[in-house]
């Protein structure tokens, strides 16, 4: 038996966009989504010029696909620098891609990415949290 997160990363994609994956262009915009999410929000942190990146985009389409219930938000970091200065990414987190993950009552928890995390890895605690849950999801 595989595990979920393995065969997650391993999803074949669609060209269509998910409904819930959505490309952040503003703070005011953020704040939109963020404040309309129900349950947990995975945010994506990009960079123009970022193989890494560029690399865990279908991995990021994937986990919309599976995790229906779930708000997923990329971050391009070049194109919104005031989102990712108010967010403290570059004073908490080392750059990117970093993948964070919040639920509800704040509970906040940050990775290095889709494609850098590894889901065998039990002290990966970024990926294990990321729950599918409720109508839709698969």
């Amino acid at each position: 038996m595989t595990d979920p997160l393995t065969d997650l990363l391993a999803t074949p994609t669609t060209p269509v966009q998910p409904s819930n994956l959505h490309e952040v262009t503003s703070v005011g915009h953020f704040e939109e989504l963020a404040k309309a999410a129900q349950g947990q929000v995975v945010v994506d942190f990009v960079q123009n010029d970022c193989e890494a990146c560029e690399e865990e985009d279908g991995a990021l389409k994937a986990l919309a696909e599976r995790c229906t219930t779930t708000t997923v938000l990329k971050i391009n970091v070049d194109k919104t620098p005031e989102l990712a200065e108010r967010l403290k990414l570059w004073d908490k987190y080392d750059g990117t891609p970093t993948l964070l993950v919040a639920k509800s009552g704040g509970d906040l928890l940050r990775g290095k990415g889709l494609k850098e995390a590894d889901p065998t890895d039990p002290k990966d605690r970024v990926l294990r949290r990321i729950k599918c849950a409720g109508p839709g999801s698969k």
